[in-house]
């Protein structure tokens, strides 16, 4: 069978038709470069080099999807240890209330459409790409600190207020996946 490139391995792969060989990816954090579009960008296209994918997919910044809304981490400046929680903007069932829709400009958001876009430019196509965009739900988790028991709380204290700030994140992350692609990623994770 001829050499593939990595589109034709993939689509081949994707309608179960033989290829050269199965395509590969794999994908982690670097927290100590993911404070900002640049280094952000700039690690995800290094580990695309060093390693040679048939897909990379960008690990945004670990918690820029609470982050929009208010959430506060620390960063230890360490490749391999994990941001910590040092504020949740959700405490108490009242607090799904300020959750409201927000742009894509928002700048959590907005960094991460600017590493896409330099991500992209460096790639030329030749390598899709895919950005990791979460669900409403999850994104709730966060906003409530990673306390699932918590939020299950507010959901049967006040369901009406944590569907409202549902809906808001579903429309944010859905103007903000529009965004991802118009920034030149070729899909959603």
């Amino acid at each position: 069978m001829a050499r593939m490139n990595k589109w034709e391995r993939l689509e081949a792969a994707m309608q179960q038709q033989p290829a050269d060989r199965i395509p590969w990816a794999l994908w982690r954090h670097f927290y100590d470069r993911e404070t900002n579009a640049r280094d952000l960008a700039r690690a995800m296209l290094d580990w695309q080099t060093r390693n040679d994918f048939d897909l990379l997919k960008v690990n945004p910044r670990a918690q820029y999807h609470a982050e929009a809304w208010g959430n506060r981490y620390r960063y230890s400046g360490l490749a391999d240890v994990k941001p910590v929680l040092e504020n949740a903007v959700i405490r108490s069932a009242g607090d799904w209330e300020r959750i409201e829709p927000l742009t894509p400009s928002t700048p959590a958001f907005d960094e991460q459409l600017q590493a896409l876009s330099l991500i992209g430019h460096e790639l030329r196509g030749g390598v899709p790409f895919v950005e990791t965009v979460f669900c409403p739900l999850g994104v709730a988790g966060y906003l409530a600190g990673g306390d699932t028991a918590l939020l299950k709380q507010h959901m049967r204290e006040n369901p009406h207020v944590v569907h409202q700030a549902l809906s808001a994140i579903a429309t944010t992350l859905g103007a903000f996946a529009q965004e991802v692609l118009n920034a030149g990623a070729d899909g959603i994770f």
